[in-house]
């Protein structure tokens, strides 16, 4: 079998692992992927921080609902079921809380699904998969890959990698969008108050358990939202570009 001859430009090439088209290394999206296949997971992601968004109302009311509900569950529910009940009602509490407190929490990552639509219409006008890209802010230099955010070409220095040395996102999105409101964490505190306070009155009264330590921790459940973020973005940004892409430069 003879294999046909590739030229130069060929060899610089690499297929999408989609549409299995050739593309230049620096039109592709996380090391393997063209923007026109890049499309759909753009839309997934923006669609289901949008459907985050729709419940988020609930979270301003949860305080006054928990409050009821806590006070209706210890006045007229026997106490030897009364701890049992309550657990039920302070799980329910802090995954409502936690879905609806998201969009409050991580504004800037609403903000980012709806600028990296239109950055994407921005950029899928113009794009062609095979012809090199330059770095944004100095076109003498060239990119590697686009940022799967602004969908920016740049080189290897202000690109993000993963530990596996795949090309993500720019520093600049990351510094942007990775960002936490600690003051909407209020609404969720207030909102199990109610449940943490009448879970440990019904142990001092009635029994001791093991479930009013656990329900003494539950306010806290909500901080590991902006710690994950915090965490996230800085092993993002810590993480220098390998040697092979900043040879290439």
């Amino acid at each position: 079998m003879v294999f046909p001859l590739l030229t130069e430009e060929e060899r610089l090439l690499f297929p999408c692992k989609k549409c299995k088209k050739l593309v230049h290394p620096s039109n592709l999206i996380q090391n393997d992927t063209c923007l026109y296949c890049f499309e759909k997971k753009v839309r997934q992601s923006t669609f289901g921080l949008k459907s985050f968004k729709a419940f988020s109302s609930v979270y301003f009311y949860l305080p006054f609902f928990s409050a009821i509900g806590s006070l209706l569950i210890f006045f007229f529910v026997p106490y030897i079921t009364q701890a049992l009940v309550l657990d039920f009602f302070a799980i329910f509490i802090i995954v409502i809380s936690l879905i609806t407190a998201f969009p409050y929490i991580n504004p800037s990552m609403f903000q980012m699904a709806e600028d990296r639509i239109s950055n994407y219409q921005k950029y899928i006008n113009e794009y062609n998969p095979q012809s090199a890209e330059f770095y944004a802010k100095h076109p003498d230099i060239p990119a590697i890959a686009r940022c799967s955010i602004c969908f920016k070409p740049y080189c290897a220095h202000d690109l993000c990698f993963t530990n596996l040395k795949i090309p993500t996102d720019c520093r600049y999105c990351v510094e942007r969008y990775l960002n936490s409101n600690l003051s909407a964490t209020i609404y969720y505190i207030f909102a199990l108050a109610p449940i943490v306070i009448l879970t440990i009155l019904n142990g001092v009264i009635y029994r001791f358990q093991i479930d009013v330590i656990i329900i003494f921790f539950a306010p806290f459940i909500i901080f590991f939202f902006p710690l994950g973020v915090y965490l996230t973005k800085r092993t993002m940004l810590s993480k220098s570009a390998p040697e092979s892409y900043v040879m290439k430069n």
